[in-house]
């Protein structure tokens, strides 16, 4: 598999992001458009059997008295009626011992039912009853009953289904159309970025080269807000440190040579030792410049790269052992678009995660709460961290999804920080999502096995500037601030209580 993939897979970043999208869109719409297709010949069939049904029971009424009064003409007159509904191939009234006593077509008033499909209606009890369906027609009986009870006759409807199959073809042909033009639409988007990134990273290398060779006087030109104009930003700075060093050198050995000749072997062991100590400077500007920009490379470039190349090939092979469920293909999208996201946002890998939703809209709890975990998987994955869930998948609210996200952010980092915080190895966090039969609430609740929080301060950790971490680690302004939008934008509550050594937040909302 890793063979096959080195050889079609592209390698440069822009067709990478290329190829990745337009794969995830070919997929994903045809996911979409497979299902919609399905959906949408159900609904109809069922739509169309209702249908039938409805007029074959209202033909049974209808005719009743006509059948037991053996009124011919009356019967006539009432199936004439039924010529009306669009879709309708035959409809007919026909006695227990299978004579046709009134049909759409006159002819065949008067006969006898010979085929082996309508003599089988004839033994049938008297209840609603399907002779025949197929995807070109549907035929329904509805009994003709006495006042009584007793049989008298049988309504039967034959509907057509042509209409409903050009209307499956449209949405067929309509679902390929998206497809391609959200494979067209996701490629063109990834050519865009993967332009801004790499020509980002083309003139960062080709400066590297250059002042490799010794050229001093460039810099890079910075033209976006990213993590590589922050790279760039500090390269230049790192250069005009150089550049202020070697000037300053320069300087120092000028003035050096305009001493006095007896001074001339002391100046030049003074200059030898400045030099000495500048190159020493230079070059240890130079490496530790350089460590840092290799560092951030690695960490903003190769990571999110290589998590996404994963993440395809990984539905990939779920798709293969149909292993892919909704929630599951949801996570790995979402984990996708945001490593996308870092590699064009600024140095901070959560700025969009930050952005303030301008419009209440409804959302999935569970898909905001696995989108929030997802920021912190590395992590939990790294430490060895278990999360255990226990969520109903179909409950919804309306409100902000990007500060609610931000709120289940908070107090997953607050646990895992109190897990490193306290040394505590094999730290397990318990998600929970339910509706409260009661109340009707959403209940979400997040417990961890990090110890208990102290009495004293239990009803300040919602305060303001109230931390118990290393004030270079916290500012104390988490779970202030998910309070504020649990109760303020949430129309909800948030409360927080010790459980044999467990720490509960627990989140309501209606």
């Amino acid at each position: 598999m890793l063979k096959f993939t080195k050889i079609f897979w592209p390698s440069k970043i822009r067709y990478q992001l290329i190829v990745g999208v337009a794969l995830v869109h070919l997929f994903l719409m045809t996911v979409f458009v497979t299902d919609l297709v399905w959906r949408q010949r159900n609904f109809l069939l069922d739509y169309s059997r209702k249908g039938t049904e409805s007029l074959a029971m209202t033909l049974a009424v209808n005719s009743s008295t006509w059948v037991i009064a053996n009124d011919v003409a009356g019967l006539s007159e009432i199936i004439s009626s039924m010529k009306q509904y669009p879709g309708i191939k035959y409809a007919m009234i026909i006695s227990p011992d299978g004579r046709v006593l009134a049909h759409v077509d006159s002819s065949k008033q008067g006969l006898f039912l010979a085929d082996n499909v309508s003599l089988s209606l004839l033994n049938a009890p008297p209840k609603l009853h399907t002779v025949f369906e197929s995807a070109a027609l549907l035929d329904i009986a509805a009994p003709i009953t006495a006042a009584k009870g007793d049989l008298v006759g049988w309504a039967r409807i034959g509907m057509g289904n042509a209409e409903i199959m050009k209307n499956l073809n449209i949405v067929s042909r309509n679902g390929v159309f998206y497809t391609l033009f959200a494979i067209l639409a996701g490629s063109i988007f990834a050519v865009i970025i993967g332009n801004r990134l790499v020509k980002g990273l083309s003139n960062l290398v080709s400066v590297v080269a250059r002042i490799r060779d010794g050229d001093r006087s460039l810099s890079i030109p910075i033209t976006h807000d990213d993590e590589i104009a922050d790279l760039s930003e500090g390269f230049n700075q790192m250069l005009s440190a150089i550049s202020l060093v070697e000037e300053q050198l320069h300087k120092t050995v000028a003035e050096l040579n305009q001493l006095s000749g007896h001074l001339a072997e002391k100046i030049n062991e003074e200059v030898e030792k400045n030099r000495a100590k500048d190159q020493l400077m230079y070059d240890q500007s130079r490496h530790a410049s350089m460590g840092e920009l290799l560092i951030n490379i690695s960490h903003h470039w190769r990571q999110p790269l290589c998590t996404i190349a994963i993440t395809i090939q990984d539905i990939r092979d779920a798709y293969r052992h149909n292993e892919l469920n909704e929630p599951y293909l949801n996570k790995n999208v979402q984990l996708s678009m945001l490593e996308l996201q870092t590699l064009s946002s600024t140095i901070d890998n959560f700025r969009n995660f930050y952005i303030r939703d301008k419009e209440q809209k409804e959302f999935n709890i569970s898909s905001e709460i696995n989108r929030a975990e997802a920021l912190i998987s590395g992590y939990v994955k790294d430490k060895a961290i278990i999360i255990e869930r226990d969520m109903d998948d179909t409950l919804t609210i309306q409100g902000y999804p990007n500060e609610f996200a931000h709120v289940i952010l908070n107090i997953l980092t607050n646990a895992k920080d109190k897990f490193e915080q306290k040394n505590i190895t094999g730290g397990i966090i318990r998600i929970r999502l339910y509706k409260d039969d009661a109340t009707g609430r959403k209940i979400i609740t997040i417990a961890d096995n990090g110890g208990n929080i102290p009495d004293e301060i239990i009803d300040r950790v919602f305060d303001p500037y109230f931390t118990t971490k290393d004030k270079s680690r916290g500012t104390g302004m988490g779970l202030y601030m998910a309070k504020i939008i649990i109760e303020n934008k949430s129309n909800g509550t948030i409360s927080i209580r010790n459980i044999d050594r467990w720490c509960e937040l627990r989140i309501e909302l209606d």
